[in-house]
């Protein structure tokens, strides 16, 4: 594929940097680079081709010390080298230099300028997910379609089109040890949203819809594995307080909307019916009782449509 025609899918969007109290800099999805104005950039419409996303990041002042991100889309695999590049004088680490002649496919410079992405086309079977792993000292994270990937267009190398690299990287999930799963650990709810039965449920307050959607936000944005875990049990708790008290939502609608949430951030099912319940039970210790919805509740949207990974 040339790379003319990746730049022709509508598969880009801008984003921001965003500083984490660890002083690590994450990439976030924006289109307007407002502090977290975040896109959740699986929402139909925020996609466009390479050319509106650079108009958009050249038009939009806010988003400069951004850059354009891809949506990877299906066919499409990359090979996340970190840390493998001298950014001062330019030398690539060996194994990563290896690599590179082994795919000859196109390759850029990271947003970092230490590291380098290996743009390829790849059709792999059904159970092979984003995985990270080391080879020869090179850490590599391979991301699969449905991820978010930062694009510089920054080419280093001589290949400028993306070539099939599926027996490649085939046989680096071989070599690393890892396996198909056979049971996706992710869950697709039928209506893509883990909100739908609970909007459509009897009786539901926008109150209670409020509330849930606050807490699907928290467990969306953290980005830690320890963190979800906790940040859905501390939703679970929050929400069971509405459940024991005034009954706006129903434990079943807590189920539904936080465990397709929990597992959109790589928790599995087990996991996340394990915290949902300790919150609920810890929550029904302190009924929180409300007679009527705050006026001019506006639904949030923006909830992932899709079950892969995020960010």
């Amino acid at each position: 594929m040339k790379l003319d025609k990746l730049k022709s899918i509508n598969c880009f969007i801008t984003w921001m940097p965003v500083e984490e109290e660890s002083g690590h800099v994450s990439k976030i999805p924006s289109l307007t680079g407002q502090p977290f104005d975040y896109a959740h950039y699986k929402e139909p419409g925020m996609l466009t081709d390479y050319a509106t996303a650079l108009a958009r990041l050249e038009s939009t002042p806010l988003l400069h010390d951004g850059g354009i991100g891809v949506c990877i889309p299906t066919g499409v695999l990359v090979l996340d080298l970190d840390k493998c590049r001298d950014p001062d004088v330019g030398t690539i680490a060996p194994a990563a230099r290896t690599i590179m002649d082994e795919c000859k496919s196109f390759s850029e410079i990271s947003p970092s300028c230490n590291g380098i992405h290996v743009w390829c086309l790849a059709n792999l079977p059904a159970g092979y997910h984003k995985k990270k792993f080391m080879r020869d000292g090179q850490s590599i994270e391979v991301l699969v379609p449905g991820s978010f990937c930062t694009f510089t267009g920054n080419a280093i190398g001589v290949c400028s089109a993306l070539e099939d690299c599926t027996e490649y990287v085939s046989a680096l999930y071989v070599e690393a040890g890892i396996q198909r799963t056979t049971i996706p650990n992710v869950y697709l709810p039928p209506s893509n949203d883990p909100l739908l039965h609970c909007r459509h449920s009897p009786g539901t307050c926008p109150y209670g819809l409020k509330a849930i959607e606050a807490q699907l936000i928290e467990v969306r944005t953290v980005k830690k594995a320890p963190g979800r875990r906790d940040a859905l049990y501390t939703a679970a708790v929050s929400l069971g307080h509405i459940v024991a008290g005034s009954g706006q939502i129903t434990r079943d609608q807590v189920y539904d909307a936080l465990r397709p949430m929990g597992m959109l951030v790589n928790l599995t099912r087990g996991q996340c019916d394990y915290y949902i319940t300790r919150g609920l039970e810890r929550g029904a210790h302190k009924p929180v009782f409300r007679d009527c919805a705050p006026k001019n509740v506006k639904l949030l949207e923006g909830l992932p449509t899709k079950s892969e990974r995020i960010f």
